[in-house]
């Protein structure tokens, strides 16, 4: 007897969603940044010490968590190319740092992006995936959308 499942949406996984969100929050704090609409905020991190540099480990190592987790192959030296192709674009939104008078271009900015995505996506890379799990369990079960019956 077929098994009976709930269309799911790949769209509305979590991994995908944190994915989004994370994304979306990286673009928003550098557009707000570069246009000079986060001072206030970029004061009090940068009086913290390395409040900067945990910043950036910590917002572009969730990047590359869920992205690993999202694209997870294929791989190159144990690294999804999506977190390469990542860390190619931070390194060229650092360097365009250096033409917004307020902003500056900082190497070690990009050596704790680089650092929290390497970390963060071994971390995803290392956690087992329980939907990708079930669907290769249920591979040779034969699974009917709700609609079908």
């Amino acid at each position: 007897m077929p098994t009976l499942a709930r269309p799911k949406s790949r769209f509305f996984r979590p991994s995908v969603v944190g994915l989004a969100i994370a994304f979306l929050g990286i673009v928003a704090l550098v557009l707000l940044d570069d246009t000079g609409n986060l001072q206030f905020a970029v004061r009090i991190v940068t009086a913290i010490p390395f409040g900067d540099k945990v910043g950036h480990f910590c917002g572009f190592g969730t990047l590359a968590f869920f992205a690993a987790r999202v694209f997870p192959n294929p791989r190159l030296m144990r690294v999804p190319v999506v977190v390469l192709v990542l860390l190619a674009l931070t390194g060229l939104e650092e360097l365009s740092q250096a033409w917004v008078p307020w902003r500056h271009c900082d190497i070690w900015d990009f050596v704790a992006d680089t650092l929290g995505m390497l970390s963060m996506s071994a971390l995803a890379l290392a956690i087992p995936d329980r939907d990708r799990d079930r669907e290769r369990e249920r591979g040779s079960a034969k699974v009917l959308p709700v609609d079908a019956v």
